[in-house]
């Protein structure tokens, strides 16, 4: 089993939560529309939005109760993403999976994602040397 883990910034240190929230349901979405139906995600949150789609348990949204940071220091925002992170490892390590694939809120994958891990289980793992960059509203990809 493949586990998607993520951490959403909190709605206090956001310029622009409705782009956010848009942002990470799209990313929950990609994530969410494997053809192998043998996935978990988890994304830790402060808040946790309003989504328009409906999602069975393999999504888990926790919420953590520390205090969000100082929007205007990089390194505490850092700090932050990286503590959700790791309450979202610890989630994932109950479940067992073969696999975790950390991801930003703003990340897009291949819906053929966990059908290709499911298939290569004997492997070490992957690194991505390629991909695309897209800017939310650009008619651009590179």
């Amino acid at each position: 089993m493949l586990c998607f883990v993520m951490a959403l910034k909190s709605k206090a240190v956001s310029k622009n939560w409705k782009l956010v929230s848009e942002l990470f349901e799209n990313t929950l979405y990609s994530a969410y529309n494997q053809i192998d139906p043998d996935f978990r995600i988890i994304a830790v949150c402060h808040e946790i939005p309003e989504l328009k789609r409906d999602y069975d348990d393999r999504v888990e949204l926790l919420s953590v109760d520390f205090p969000p940071p100082d929007g205007s220091i990089r390194a505490e925002t850092m700090k932050d993403k990286w503590k959700k992170i790791s309450v979202g490892l610890i989630r994932a390590g109950e479940l067992n999976p073969d696999f975790v694939m950390l991801m930003d809120a703003d990340d897009l994958v291949s819906r053929r994602l966990s059908q290709y891990v499911n298939q290569h289980k004997d492997s070490n793992g992957w690194i991505f040397d390629l991909g695309y960059k897209y800017q939310f509203g650009s008619q651009w990809i590179l």
